[in-house]
């Protein structure tokens, strides 16, 4: 009881399982959302859809760096007690990300030309939304890297339910007037509008930050960026590493085939859920530990350790009822996903700790950690060229890949036994 007791109270333990909820409550709410936009907008539109949504994804992974940025200096900065540089860090870090908004704003209306000509879309409707969504969904990213490095994950919490919830009533009611595919782009765009005010708000009821402050930030936009560049450049390797397997299976395959692996994919990529959720409490944790210079590798060994456990857990359930459960979700014409998904269950295992250890080593500004991702995404690709292209033998070979990802930045823990950043302002 005393151990229970005590790890209830630990913060760390409640922020990790607070934001395990939500992200746990976040994907049923979008996966009911997809279900919906399924059975109403139908095959044709849903693909269209679906095209759509694919290039809000593409976009986001240069984005997402913004929020470790922001999420960075707020927790650096918030370990060192020095709170009275929040507003005009805050205000350096806007003008930051407003500068990305330009250059994206700069090649809009060349995406706009060739996304609709290469997607086939008789307007150029669909496609403005969703540039405008882009632009939305920057700013958002930054004030969520604020509540995360503030450590402010109740709030985060209820800003990620309100976003979830208003996205699927928005788009119930504009299908009542007929919309279709531009019902649910018009409701994540609203929804993302909503969130981001709503997080501006609480940003500056927490923390009193002044938007008009005359202070001047010792923060420069070459360090914002020596931060940023690199944050994007391993974030985006990650992406493309775990999303790899889809890549090649679409290339190589006819669309049935695909499909089954497809929803294994779905399914089993719920393994990540556990890290995506973890990081977001690790990294600014980490920084600030860093920053007080303090021990890091306990509390990333707990982590894993903490984290795997639960991956396991939902390995073994994907195998003892992973048939029933894909029977039920997507009907019995799927049924062959099940010998996919008990493969998947076990090559995305390293990508767990992997996905830690990322974030574990640029809270700490070593960006080392992009050579093993880089190294295990090429030998996924030059493995390919030479065995047998059947769908179990590339997704062997895409978890071989994670487990040498995984191997490669264990070494540089072990390699370095005094840490020193490889980046240092």
């Amino acid at each position: 009881m005393n151990f229970l007791s005590k790890l209830f109270y630990n913060h760390f333990f409640r922020h990790n399982t607070l934001v395990l909820v939500v992200y746990f409550i976040s994907s049923v709410l979008n996966f009911f959302f997809h279900m919906l936009m399924g059975r109403w907008l139908g095959p044709s539109n849903y693909g269209v859809y679906n095209s759509l949504l694919s290039i809000l994804w593409v976009a986001n992974l240069p984005l997402l760096s913004i929020t470790s940025t922001s999420a960075k200096y707020f927790s650096y900065y918030g370990s060192l007690e020095n709170t009275e540089i929040y507003s005009s860090l805050f205000r350096k870090i806007f003008q930051f990300v407003t500068i990305l908004l330009f250059c994206e704003a700069a090649l809009s209306p060349l995406l706009l030309i060739l996304l609709k000509n290469f997607l086939k879309l008789g307007s150029y409707f669909p496609l403005l939304i969703v540039i405008l969504t882009i632009w939305a969904q920057t700013y958002l990213f930054y004030f969520i890297g604020i509540l995360q490095g503030l450590k402010l994950f109740e709030k985060y919490s209820i800003v990620s339910i309100i976003n979830d919830t208003a996205k699927i009533a928005i788009c119930l009611i504009l299908f009542q007037y007929g919309l279709q595919v531009n019902a649910p782009l018009i409701a994540i765009f609203f929804s993302i509008i909503i969130t981001s005010v709503l997080s501006l708000l609480i940003i500056k009821k927490s923390v009193g930050i002044e938007f008009k402050t005359t202070a001047v930030s010792s923060i420069t936009f070459k360090e914002l960026f020596m931060f940023y560049a690199p944050a994007c450049g391993v974030v985006f390797l990650f992406s493309i590493l775990t999303n790899s397997d889809t890549l090649i299976l679409k290339h190589y395959f006819d669309s049935s085939e695909v499909g089954n692996v497809a929803v294994a994919g779905v399914l089993g990529k719920n393994l990540l859920l556990f890290s995506n959720a973890i990081v977001f409490v690790l990294f600014p944790e980490i920084s600030r530990l860093d920053a007080q210079q303090k021990d890091t590798l306990s509390v990333l060994l707990r982590t894993i350790f903490y984290c795997l456990g639960m991956a396991f857990f939902f390995t073994v359930g994907f195998f003892l009822f992973g048939d029933d459960l894909i029977k039920l979700l997507f009907g019995t014409q799927y049924l062959t996903a099940y010998k996919y998904l008990k493969i998947y269950s076990f090559t995305l295992l390293p990508y767990v700790p992997l996905q830690i250890l990322i974030y574990y080593f640029m809270a700490k500004r070593d960006f080392g950690i992009s050579v093993p991702v880089l190294i295990s995404f090429l030998f996924f690709l030059i493995i390919l060229k030479t065995v047998p292209k059947t769908p179990v033998i590339i997704l062997l070979v895409f978890g071989i890949a994670g487990i040498i990802a995984l191997a490669g930045t264990s070494f540089l823990i072990i390699a370095r036994k005094k840490y020193k950043p490889v980046l240092q302002q």
